[in-house]
């Protein structure tokens, strides 16, 4: 058995790396990031909006 140079030792990790997780198409990466700014964009108002609840009633 030959020893690897690093490049290809890369490439065939790389190469199999693929195989067992393929990368999904650019629309389904795109439909992935606008759900998950959604879901970040929901959670900070959230916060924000229990922030404000919260200080209305420290004011009573």
């Amino acid at each position: 058995m030959s020893e690897l140079t690093p490049k290809q030792y890369m490439e065939q990790w790389l190469d199999l790396s693929n195989k067992t997780n393929p990368k999904p198409p650019p629309e389904e990466i795109e439909r992935r990031k606008k759900e998950y700014r959604a879901k970040r964009r929901r959670e900070e108002w959230r916060q924000w909006a229990s922030e404000q609840i919260e200080e209305a009633r420290n004011e009573e």
